[in-house]
């Protein structure tokens, strides 16, 4: 499966929601300075998250056309994991912080993910495998550098195709993605 093209399906599916559907959440998704600003900050936690996480894949959403800025895969041989963060930048700390409206945004893009899996092109030789979909934020503080100023998973999380991780090891697993990165 080609992580890019099974995601370009998804944005495609966010796209189809109706928008009375999903007003206020897209509203939410509109916070950012500048364009430019957040693609920068993007593309700082992307290189972040591939030095830390080298056994991932990881796929930049284009044009931020969906909740989720970074899009990540691990095909481990007995489940899959995506990971969908959110990210934002600012110059001000106080525009950092976590619970924020996009929040309610992720967990709709992760039933999109589950549904998608069973009826994909992309998939279709792995529909019977197990997946998990852990969520979460980073906040990137940006003045003439970046930083990475807030990290931490979501506490919700999807399966699909009964998941037979323990939830020790789901809480493992999305710490060592979504917090302490540095």
């Amino acid at each position: 499966m080609e992580l890019k093209k099974f995601l370009t399906e998804i944005v495609k599916d966010w796209a189809a929601i109706p928008k009375k559907e999903k007003e206020e959440v897209i509203e939410a998704l509109r916070g950012v300075l500048s364009f430019e600003n957040g693609v920068s900050g993007e593309k700082y936690a992307l290189k972040k998250l591939k030095k830390l996480n080298s056994e991932y894949e990881f796929v930049l959403t284009d044009g931020s056309k969906s909740p989720a800025d970074i899009v990540c895969l691990l095909k481990h041989k007995e489940y899959w994991h995506f990971g969908l963060f959110q990210v934002k930048t600012s110059q001000d700390t106080k525009m950092l912080k976590s619970e924020i409206d996009e929040k309610k945004t992720l967990p709709i893009l992760a039933e999109i993910i589950k549904k998608r899996f069973l009826i994909s092109k992309e998939t279709s030789r792995y529909r019977k495998k197990q997946l998990f979909i852990t969520i979460g934020y980073l906040g990137i503080y940006k003045q003439k550098k970046h930083s990475v100023y807030k990290s931490l998973p979501y506490s919700k999380s999807f399966t699909l195709n009964n998941l037979s991780l323990t939830n020790i090891d789901k809480t493992e697993i999305k710490n060592k993605l979504h917090r302490n990165i540095k």
